[in-house]
């Protein structure tokens, strides 16, 4: 079984956001994960921004379900 960061990179989500992209993922399917209905495009656009996300946050938890939609054998994301 993977294993999940603790602490996902915003720029390796970058990377995941990218390959989900490749691989049709859509902003029908983002939508409704972001907790502010944004756009792919722009959670994309914000991930280089900044150093790190706030552990256990919003954008931590959507990181982690980024990942887990590249994996599905990563464990469950706590919240989700």
């Amino acid at each position: 079984m993977g294993k999940i960061d603790a602490k996902p990179d915003p720029k390796e989500t970058v990377g995941i956001i990218d390959a989900l992209s490749k691989l049709g993922f859509t902003e029908a399917q983002f939508r409704p994960l972001h907790h502010l209905g944004d756009s792919l495009a722009g959670f994309r656009s914000y991930c280089p921004s900044v150093q790190s996300f706030v552990a256990g946050g919003s954008n931590h938890r959507l990181a982690i379900e980024l990942k887990r939609k590249l994996d599905p054998n990563l464990p469950n994301v706590p919240g989700r």
